[in-house]
């Protein structure tokens, strides 16, 4: 099963991957809607308060132990073993290639605490995606349709993938693709916190997808008929529903006194929507 151009099927992408055959499998419509609202409900609501930073951090704790240093060498072997990279050029971590979308991507590793190291694939298809939990790949195409932003928000998605990893496996073994869907909304809104922290534009994974598909509508149509992910539109609904109930809870917040208000709303301006428009 191809993913975007011709490229590895076994590696959770961001967007566009073909998953699991049992995924297609899967019965019943999606209510994305539906979707939405219990990913902003589950991420916003499971912290006593509004805090950015604390919402981050408590999905931060939900994660596994980091994937040892010692065993990177080993996957990068299988990495490059995998059958489908055989005819692909890929550049390895101390690459100038790699290193380059390494110190773009230095702080968004930093805020999750994780050491991934970066393979960047010689592939014209945008592709973004993570192997073992330890290796963020992207693909040259991305690298050159993307913005920084952007590529900083598609890593803090894969890194936020940690934080519900059982629900992803959960969701490929049985096939049901509303689970994946809500995995992935999830994913963003962790991905958004991350976004505030950095001040970056909380939208920009929505913005970064809505490329992708304007990619492919150009070039592959028939990519997106196949698509497994939800929609960028909904993707941003879903950010913009999840900044508008925190910026709800923060000025709640700040109504509880001089020493929580102090904290209450750091984000300010990031918290609206339109401001990105």
């Amino acid at each position: 099963m191809p993913v975007f151009a011709q490229t590895f099927p076994s590696l959770q992408a961001i967007a566009y991957i073909d998953l699991n055959e049992n995924l297609k499998r899967c019965a019943g419509g999606i209510c994305d809607e539906v979707l939405i609202e219990q990913a902003v409900t589950e991420i916003a609501g499971v912290a006593p308060s509004a805090d950015i930073r604390g919402l981050f951090s408590y999905h931060l704790r939900l994660r596994s132990e980091a994937v040892p240093k010692s065993d990177k060498p080993k996957y990068w072997q299988e990495l490059r073993a995998k059958p489908e990279l055989k005819n692909t050029l890929i550049y390895g971590p101390e690459s100038e290639q790699s290193c380059a979308v390494s110190k773009k991507l230095k702080p968004i590793f930093s805020l999750f605490e994780r050491d991934w190291d970066v393979a960047v694939i010689e592939q014209d298809a945008p592709f973004s995606g993570v192997f073992r939990q330890s290796i963020y790949i992207v693909s040259t195409g991305l690298l050159g349709l993307i913005t920084d932003e952007e590529l900083r928000s598609f890593a803090a998605h894969e890194l936020a993938h940690e934080c519900f990893i059982d629900e992803l496996r959960e969701a490929d073994r049985t096939g049901c693709l509303r689970a994946y869907h809500l995995v992935e909304f999830k994913s963003d809104l962790v991905a958004t916190l991350a976004c505030l922290l950095l001040k970056d534009n909380p939208l920009s994974i929505a913005y970064g997808i809505a490329r992708i598909e304007a990619y492919y509508l150009n070039v592959d149509p028939s990519v997106l008929r196949d698509n497994k992910h939800p929609q960028a539109q909904h993707r941003r609904r879903c950010v913009e529903k999840f900044l508008a109930r925190i910026r709800h809870g923060t000025s709640a917040a700040s109504r509880h006194g001089p020493e929580r208000n102090a904290h209450s709303d750091p984000y300010g301006d990031n918290l609206h929507p339109a401001k990105y428009q």
